[in-house]
């Protein structure tokens, strides 16, 4: 419900007039014949009726204070003089006489009793006059409870106030106690002229009848009307219309004054009879101004009800009661409510793609800023290109979802947002507001598109929703990318036959969100498109492809000739729209590994194209080199081949194959070309084969029939001839048979008559009757070790490659004679061997003998120097007769003395065998056992002898020959440290230990493998790095028997402090371990690992917090591990900074520390104390590292910038001070002050206790703050759960006394009654509290002093010096001016007088100017007072209100005149040639002990002009010094008069103050102002009047009140308050 207000004022009752207590007065007969007799002339119930009159006085006011807190309000009677005028009839009736005065029985013609107001005038003379009502309420009171008045026989009226005996004389009393009355109840009034005695009686009864003015009906009022002679008056009943009108408000003028879209004007209200507003009487329309027209009512309850509201206003849907009383206007206070809309949602954004508020890929649809204007007026297009000004300015940022409202959690920065009745959201007044993108969200491009939207009316509610939420498509920001192509190894030529063209790369989606992408959306992981590589290898999209976010691209499809392996995927991100991102670098494009395959040979006899050799050859051996063939270069094992270059070389096995690694040869075309044949082959037949590599992982198989290698074999011919040996006659027809001893394959031929055989083709052809062993018939040698047989091939010789045995075949010829046996031996091509003769007894052929030597446990001829030794002694026999028995018998001789080698009881190694020969070439093994742990660095040979019968037949015994030897290397190492180069090292991330191995006898020239490990010694197993053995594995060959070779360990060793790594080596040959060094306790093969630990406290808490202080101290103990004992070492310390990981730097010096030491144990410690200024260092955390050095190497570091125990943490403590109220640095001055201090924390011991003491500290002196004399402190006990965090001090105290002071915190963090953290900064803004001071100082602008005149335009400047302000930050002032008197704001036509400024100040102190203007004009009389309040963010920080401040105040003086002629004391004057006139101007309002001048004018009333005598104006001044703000002044005018009778002269006064006028009273109807100036009277008989003097019957009416207590001091000033209470009160 809307309240409304009547203005009234509720009666003041004047206690006095309750306190009676009455004395007995003598009475004075009041006719000519009673006799003079002394009695009292009030009635004997006179006290009884004061009695009465308390009591209902005070019932009357307690009934009235209530009415005053109820919601209706009250009513105010008033008068409107003229509204109620009416014509009279007076009748002039008898003469009565008094004490020498007399009056007449007045009456109007309905028989109305009617009085003469003023009696030193004249009498009026019947006739008809006009009436008007007056508004004098106590004037009113004594007509109706006196003689004549309705009340005057009732209980309060004057009847029952006197004596029976004085009731006849009631008129006479009533006639003066009217006459004061109206007279203003002057104590000099003429009212009493000739009963000064009884002035005071009736002065009481006039208060008695005054106290309860109130009892008099609202429809009886006082009338006067004026007669030529003198003023009448009359009580009368009437009963008046009463009007109405309404002032309207807007209830919120901050949004809707000013602004074009709101209107207080045709706000259209119905009067109404009844509550239920069926029933309308009248209509009130309002102006622009909010005032409505007043229209007339019947007295009465009516309810105003508003029917129609004015523009831009809510419907006011309340009826208010009202009462309308006779005779008075009542103004009806209402407020309407400016329409608004509670905008939920500023405004949307989505994707302009999806047209979702998802955003794409990684973009968001959170962070726009948008700023929105607020326009008072309706715009269709942007107000501001017309030239208008937006009132209000917001920016405010979009959320996740891309909206944004009207709220501050989304406001940026900008004006004040609008807010009604107490919502806590915001509104939007009716105008336009317009918005526009001013930065686009991350991901977008920005869209500054100025969307104008309309806030209209669209009802009659308070909230309107007419706001249409413009949904922003945001345009992603968009991009490209471009991929090159490139080869892993060889970049941007393609190896082979390889190309980069067609290669495929998917671009997938690798953000949060999906995209949209060419017209389709992509979910996070899925292919948004897919790029192809042109022939360069590059692939690149448009350059509006892809949608701002992060991509990943991937190769799906490699071009011919690579594999999808190497770099083939990665990431990238669109950021900037238009841009391609460019992957065309070698380091960020598709790195595509060439596939790679291998190839396998086979060679074959070219003969029988089986894969085994013809006769006696071989396959092995053959050489083939790999051609490539390629226009792009390849690279094989490293190294870039171009066309026609050999990329490898394959030697076949003894099964004729040969091939590569799966992985060797580039993708490509190639030629393997047979360089060198196998042993007994041409290298002729096919030697050439060409393939390509085309799959990764595939080996070309060139093993079939139509892709081998097909040899020639070697093929020749022998011839001999047969002889007796005893008659050298040839033998004819002596057969043969001969053997391929490799393949057994046998075939017989036989002599000629001639005894000739020859085997070659043009003898006998190998086709004529082949291998038919007779004279004439063909040989022919075909078989392959394998069992194939080749065709007989005539161009041919008729054996391949090989040994053939031949065996003379017993027969009729040669019977009885030993028979040959001999060996044939084909070694080269087409060559025929011409064996000669062939005697029948033959030669045993020679034996030759090879050896090669080797140890079946490594099956090579390096054995270890072991115990139990087996050695095997292959040896190879040629030149055998099969069928003979042979022995062998062996020696192992030591290579280095060319001695036997000797076991333990002195003997000989020996080895011997006896075997029967199966064929000519044979080999037997020979098997040696010995103890060999003593040979190791030496080499043993074997020695071997054939016997034949006990005949030494052949022997080899070369102690130079290796096949012959066993070697014994022996290998020695030393592991030292690349750093220090010894046998220390350091825990560090990348470890690298050399091992030197020094190696005896090895073979030069011979291929060694060496493989170490490195063992932890601790525990004797391989040292394990992440899981995995460290291990090296190195290829050498050796130059010289005896050396050495470096093998290097690199590996991640951080975390090996404290360890001992020992390197086990071992030494292999042909993958058989040959040489150990296996000794985990060997110091040489040892590297020692020391540790170090280090636990860093601070000296003062023996903690691991410190306190940042000026002399800081820290104490590092160094544990160490793993020292050599006897050694000198050095520790060397830096103190780190945490949070940078570099070394902390005071002054810009390192903090460092070192100390130097020999242990005498391998474990131990060594403390290094720092000390340092460490006043900075509040908040961060201090790690020490240390070094240990050895012959200045370094060996150990302990560098764990996380450590713990390494670490000190110097707590850092932030404080921000606010004030509760306002959330500020700011506060108001107030008796309940509360500010919170909120103590940032970090670096403190999660789950540790800790005390946070806070002081109040006053800046201004930098010591503790005082209230009443104590300290402003507080302290909380917590424990926090993470190392930072905050925690909330409240400080609660009286502040009413701190205007313009600084208050800073001071903060103490303690742990364990420690001290380590402090905020001791009195310069901190964050620490710091302004409560700003304000004092003010109001003046006249005219004047420039605390003195104004009442004028129509008035202005008043307020310098508000302010102290404590923030520079920099916003602020408004606001001014109220106050009416001194009330102590209410000052009203003026129904308005406060307010002003406001807002400003920045530069500096916390200064001044700012409020200039107040206003009209004045009834402001005579008042001091008017200003408050202050400074305001910044909508609240209050400062206020300056005081009511009685003289600095803040401006007097108004006031100022009044009585001018009066010296001569008749009075306002009449006779014209003389020296006249002196005095006008007392009692003064109001001036400034004590400050001199005025007061100035007067005389002026002719008639003209309006100033007086002229002879020529001069008639003007007196004065200069004076009042003692009190009110009192008079005297001014006498002196001027000869001579000619000024008819005339009336009215004197104008001025106040002057400093030069300035500060009050006037200048009126020239005033009656006070005048003296009425009449010529000398002609002497006649003088005529008897009312105030007569003339001998008439005596009347002595002495009305002698008792005490005072009724009429004590009925002065002016008290009748007017009462007669302005008893109006206000109705």
């Amino acid at each position: 419900m809307k309240r409304f207000k009547v203005k009234q004022r509720l009666k003041a009752f004047m206690a006095a007039a309750l306190c009676f207590c009455m004395a007995a007065s003598p009475l004075t007969a009041f006719a000519e014949s009673l006799p003079e007799q002394e009695e009292s002339i009030l009635s004997d119930n006179f006290d009884e009726l004061v009695r009465r009159a308390e009591e209902e006085n005070q019932k009357h006011a307690e009934e009235q204070a209530a009415l005053t807190s109820t919601d209706e309000g009250l009513i105010v009677k008033t008068y409107s003089s003229g509204n109620y005028d009416f014509n009279v009839d007076l009748t002039v009736g008898k003469v009565i006489n008094y004490n020498g005065y007399q009056t007449h029985q007045y009456s109007l013609s309905d028989g109305t009793v009617v009085y003469c107001l003023e009696p030193s005038k004249n009498n009026p003379s019947n006739g008809q006059y006009t009436a008007s009502v007056t508004s004098d309420a106590l004037l009113s009171a004594v007509a109706y409870y006196g003689y004549g008045g309705p009340g005057y026989e009732s209980d309060k009226g004057m009847y029952n106030m006197l004596q029976d005996n004085v009731r006849p004389y009631a008129y006479v009393i009533t006639h003066m106690a009217l006459s004061w009355v109206y007279d203003g109840c002057s104590d000099d009034s003429d009212a009493f002229k000739g009963n000064a005695d009884s002035a005071e009686g009736i002065k009481n009864m006039v208060n008695l009848i005054n106290s309860y003015s109130w009892t008099v009906p609202s429809d009886f009022a006082a009338f006067t009307f004026g007669t030529s002679g003198q003023t009448m008056g009359f009580g009368y009943f009437y009963n008046p219309v009463g009007s109405v009108n309404l002032k309207k408000t807007s209830a919120n003028p901050a949004i809707s004054d000013g602004n074009s879209c709101y209107s207080l004007k045709d706000a259209v209200y119905g009067v109404y009879g009844d509550s239920g507003c069926t029933d309308q009487r009248a209509t009130l329309t309002t102006d622009e101004s909010g005032n409505s027209n007043s229209v007339d009512l019947s007295p009465g309850t009516y309810w105003v009800k508003e029917i129609s509201a004015p523009k831009g206003f809510a419907l006011d849907t309340v009826a208010h009661q009202i009462t309308i009383t006779g005779g008075q206007n009542t103004t009806v206070e209402l407020q309407d409510n400016p329409q608004a809309d509670p905008i939920a949602i500023m405004l949307g954004k989505v994707d302009k793609d999806t047209n979702s508020n998802k955003p794409q890929g990684s973009a968001s649809l959170g962070g726009a800023e948008f700023t929105i204007k607020y326009y008072d007026g309706f715009y269709d297009t942007d107000p501001a290109v017309q030239g208008k000004k937006a009132v209000r300015t917001w920016v405010l940022r979009t959320n996740e979802y891309g909206y944004c409202s009207m709220k501050e959690t989304y406001k940026v920065s900008g004006d004040e947002f609008y807010y009604f009745n107490g919502n806590v959201d915001p509104f939007v007044p009716l105008g336009t507001i317009t918005i526009q993108e001013t930065k686009a969200p991350e991901g977008y491009l920005i869209d500054d598109t100025i969307f104008v939207r309309q806030i209209t009316s669209d009802s009659e509610n308070e909230t309107v929703n007419s706001y249409n939420q413009p949904v922003i498509k945001e345009q992603v920001i968009r991009g490209g990318v471009k991929i090159q192509k490139r080869d892993y190894e060889n970049g941007s030529t393609p190896q082979g036959n390889g190309n980069f063209a067609n290669a495929e790369i998917s671009i997938i989606n690798n953000g949060a969100n999906a995209v949209y992408v060419n017209g389709n959306t992509y979910e996070p992981g899925q292919t948004v498109l897919t790029m192809v590589t042109d022939s360069t290898g590059l692939a690149q999209t448009a350059a509006d492809a892809l949608p701002h976010g992060d991509y990943m691209w991937k190769e799906t499809k490699a071009p011919a000739g690579y594999q999808i392996s190497g770099v083939t995927e990665g990431t990238f991100a669109i950021r900037e729209n238009g841009v391609i991102v460019d992957l065309s670098a070698a380091d960020k494009g598709v790195n595509d590994k060439v596939i790679r395959g291998g190839v396998k040979i086979q060679k074959r006899d070219y003969e029988t194209e089986d894969t085994t050799p013809m006769g006696s050859a071989t396959l092995a051996g053959a050489e083939v080199n790999i051609v490539t063939t390629n226009d792009n270069p390849v690279i094989v094992n490293g190294v870039t081949y171009t066309k026609g270059q050999v990329v490898t070389k394959l030697t076949t096995d003894e099964n004729g194959c040969a091939q590569t690694t799966a992985d060797l040869l580039p993708s490509g075309t190639y030629s393997a070309v047979e360089i060198k044949a196998p042993q007994g082959y041409l290298l002729a037949g096919v030697i050439i084969q060409n393939f390509t590599i085309s799959k990764n992982g595939e080996i070309v198989d060139l093993s079939a029939k139509d892709t081998s290698f097909k040899d020639k074999v070697k093929r020749g011919d022998f011839e001999l001839r047969k002889i007796d040996s005893e008659t050298q006659e040839s033998m004819d027809g002596v057969s043969f048979d001969i053997t391929n001893v490799t393949t057994g394959e046998k075939h017989r031929f036989t002599t000629d008559e001639n005894g000739y055989y020859s085997s070659k083709n043009d003898w006998n052809p190998h086709s004529q009757n082949t291998n038919g062993g007779g004279a004439e018939d063909g040989l022919w040698f075909g078989q392959t070790t394998g069992g194939a047989m080749a065709a007989v091939d005539d161009s041919l010789g008729a054996l391949p490659y090989g040994v053939y045995l031949i065996d003379e075949v017993e027969g009729i010829n040669n019977a009885g004679k030993e028979m040959f046996h001999g060996y044939l031996y084909i070694r080269r091509n087409n060559v025929t061997i011409n064996m000669g003769n062939i005697e029948n007894y033959g030669d045993a052929p020679e034996i030759t003998v090879n050896t090669k030597v080797k140890d079946p446990a490594t099956d090579t001829q390096y054995s270890k120097a072991q115990k139990d030794l087996t050695v095997v002694d292959e040896v190879s026999l040629d030149g055998l007769i099969p069928g003979r028995e042979y022995t062998i018998e062996g020696t192992l001789m030591d290579k280095g003395t060319r001695k036997p080698i000797l076991t333990a009881d002195d003997k000989e190694v020996t080895a011997k065998t006896t075997f029967t020969a199966t064929n000519v070439t044979q080999v037997i093994e020979m098997t040696y056992t010995l103890d060999a742990s003593d040979l190791a660095g030496k080499s043993i040979v074997a020695f071997e002898k054939v016997y034949y019968r006990g005949k030494e037949v052949a022997a080899h015994e070369s102690i130079t020959d290796k096949d012959q030897t066993i070697y014994f290397p022996e290998i020695s190492t030393s592991l030292t440290d690349d750093v220090t180069g010894s046998h220390a090292a350091e825990a560090t991330e990348n470890m690298s230990l050399t091992d030197t191995v020094n190696y005896k006898g090895l073979r030069p020239g011979r291929e060694y493998v060496l493989k170490g490990i490195l063992m932890d010694k601790a525990t004797g197993d391989p040292l394990l790095i992440n899981g995995e053995k460290v291990t090296q594995e190195l290829r050498f060959t050796p130059d010289d028997t005896d050396g050495s070779v470096d093998m290097t360990f690199t590996f991640e060793g951080s975390a090996l402090a404290g360890k001992s790594v020992v390197a086990f080596e071992s030494c292999l040959y042909d993958g058989k371990e040959i040489a150990v060094h296996h000794d985990i306790d060997s110091e040489e093969q040892t590297v020692h690992i020391p540790e170090i630990e280090t636990k860093l406290t601070n000296d003062k808490t023996g903690t691991h917090e410190a306190l940042a202080e000026k002399e800081m101290s820290l104490t590092d103990t160094v544990p160490y591990h793993n020292l050599i004992p006897g050694k000198e070492y050095t520790m060397k310390g830096v103190l780190m900074d945490k949070a940078t990981g570099k070394e902390l730097l005071i002054n810009g010096e390192k903090v460092t520390k070192e100390v130097t030491f020999t242990p005498e144990k391998a474990d131990g410690t060594v403390e290094l104390t720092f000390t340092f200024d460490g006043s900075s260092l509040a908040g961060k955390s201090v790690v020490a590292f240390e070094d240990c050095y050895y012959d200045g190497k370094e060996i150990a570091v302990h560098h764990d910038i996380k450590s713990k125990d390494q670490t000190v943490d110097i707590p850092k403590i932030v404080t921000e001070l606010v004030n509760d109220a306002t959330g500020e640095h700011e506060a108001e001055a107030a008796k309940e002050m509360s500010l919170t201090d909120k103590v940032s924390y970090n670096n403190l011991k999660a789950g540790k206790e800790y005390t946070m003491k806070g002081t109040l500290m006053d800046k201004e002196t930098g010591e503790p703050l005082l209230i009443d004399g104590k300290k402003v402190t507080k302290e909380v006990t917590f424990t926090p759960e993470k190392a930072d965090g905050s925690v909330e001090m409240t400080f609660t105290f009286d502040g009413s006394a701190l205007a313009g002071k600084t208050v800073v915190a001071f903060e103490d963090c303690l742990r364990a009654g420690k001290e380590v953290a402090v905020h001791h900064d009195i310069n901190s803004k964050e620490q710091t509290i302004d409560i700003p001071g304000l004092k003010t100082e109001l003046k006249d602008d005219v004047t420039g002093s605390h003195n104004a005149l009442a004028e129509k335009e008035m202005s008043l400047t307020d310098i508000a010096t302010y102290t404590g302000l923030i520079p920099g930050k916003e602020y408004t002032m606001k001014g109220t001016l106050m009416d001194k008197t009330t102590g209410e704001p000052l009203l003026i036509n129904g308005e406060k007088v307010t002003k406001e400024v807002t400003f920045t100040p530069e500096q916390p102190d200064g001044s700012v100017e409020l200039t107040f203007t206003f009209d004045g004009s009834a402001l005579a009389g008042k001091s008017v007072v200003a408050f202050e309040d400074c305001f910044r963010d909508g609240k209050e920080v400062a206020v300056h209100h005081d009511i009685d401040s003289k600095e803040q105040t401006v007097d108004i003086p006031d100022i009044s005149t009585e001018l009066k002629d010296d001569v008749t004391g009075s306002h009449a004057a006779e014209a003389s040639g020296e006249m002196s006139l005095t006008d007392v101007v009692p003064y109001h309002n001036l400034i004590p002990g400050k001199e005025y001048t007061m100035k007067g004018v005389l002026m002719d009333k008639e003209t309006g002009k100033e007086l002229v005598i002879n020529g001069n104006t008639v003007t007196q001044e004065v200069t004076f010094t009042p003692e009190k703000a009110d009192g008079s002044v005297e001014l006498t005018f002196k001027f000869d008069g001579t000619s000024l009778g008819g005339k009336t002269v009215v004197a104008f006064e001025s106040c002057l103050y400093d030069g300035k006028e500060v009050a006037v009273h200048h009126d020239i109807d005033s009656k006070e102002q005048s003296v009425d100036i009449t010529n000398p009277p002609v002497p006649e008989a003088p005529k008897p009047k009312t105030g007569d003097n003339s001998p008439v019957l005596p009347l002595t009416v002495a009305l002698a009140a008792s005490a005072a207590a009724i009429g004590v001091g009925a002065k002016k000033a008290s009748r007017t308050k009462a007669a302005k209470e008893k109006t206000e009160d109705k």
